[in-house]
C-alpha cells in the first residue's frame, strides 16, 4: 500500500507542511551557529556548534493529531522532543537499549512500505538491522554538487515523563538537512500505539 503522506517543499510564507489521510502539521524551522556572525561557511567546527528549533501546528480540519495531543497532555504549549546527534546509529541505539532505554518502536509494516526497502538498499543499509533495532530511515534527492545518496536515520525514545509529552530523539544525517518528514507519520503512529497500550491495555 502506498505512502498516504504527501510531502511538499519548505516555503518561506507557509513552512514545511505534510498532509496526510492522519496527519497535518505546518512546521518552520530555526537556526543558530555559533559562527552565525561569520556568514555561512565550510568549517566542520561552526556545524557541530549549531542547533534548530522546529516550531509546528496542526492544520485544521485534520481530525486528531500529534500537536494536538501534546498540547492537551502537557497542558499548553512546550518542548515535545529534543534531538541528539549520532555519528553511529546502530552503536548508539545498542548501548542505550542496554542501558535499559525504551523506544518507541515503528509499526510492523513499516519496512514493507512501498519504496521503503528501495531506500534502504539504494543508501546501502542493512535492512535486517535496521528492522531489528527499529531505526527510520528518510531519504532526500541528490543535490546538484553531490551525487551521494542523502539520508537519516531516527529513532525516538518512549515519552520520560508522567504527562507522556517530552522524548528524545536520536538521529544520525549522512548529508541530509531537512526534517525526515517521511517518518514524522511513522512516529506519530508508534507514539500513539504506545499511548493506546498505556490507557487501554485491555485492548492490547
Amino acid at each position: 500500500m502506498a505512502n498516504p503522506t504527501r510531502r511538499l517543499e519548505e516555503s518561506e510564507s507557509e513552512g514545511f507542511v505534510i498532509s496526510g489521510k492522519d496527519i497535518g502539521l505546518r512546521m518552520k524551522a530555526l537556526e543558530y551557529w555559533k559562527c552565525a556572525e561569520l556568514g555561512l561557511q565550510s568549517n566542520p567546527n561552526c556545524a557541530v556548534q549549531s542547533f534548530k528549533v522546529v516550531i509546528a501546528e496542526a492544520l485544521p480540519n485534520q481530525g486528531p493529531n500529534q500537536i494536538d495531543t501534546f498540547l492537551s497532555e502537557h497542558g499548553g504549549p512546550g518542548i515535545q522532543h529534543i534531538g541528539l546527534h549520532t555519528s553511529s546509529m546502530s552503536g548508539t541505539i545498542k548501548k542505550l537499549k542496554l542501558h535499559g532505554v525504551e523506544f518507541a518502536e515503528p509499526p510492523a509494516t513499516y519496512y514493507s512500505e512501498v519504496g521503503r526497502l528501495h531506500d534502504i538498499l539504494g543508501v546501502g543499509q542493512d535492512v535486517q538491522e535496521l528492522k531489528e533495532l527499529g531505526i527510520l530511515i528518510d531519504t532526500e534527492e541528490e543535490g546538484e554538487c553531490s551525487k551521494s545518496p542523502r539520508y537519516l536515520l531516527q529513532k525516538f525514545t518512549k515519552p520520560l515523563f508522567d504527562r507522556d509529552t517530552f522524548f528524545l530523539e536520536i538521529i544520525q544525517r549522512i548529508g541530509a538537512t531537512g526534517f525526515g518528514s517521511g517518518n514524522i507519520t511513522a512516529l506519530w503512529r508508534s507514539v500513539q500505539a504506545y499511548m493506546n497500550e498505556k490507557h487501554h491495555p485491555e485492548k492490547s
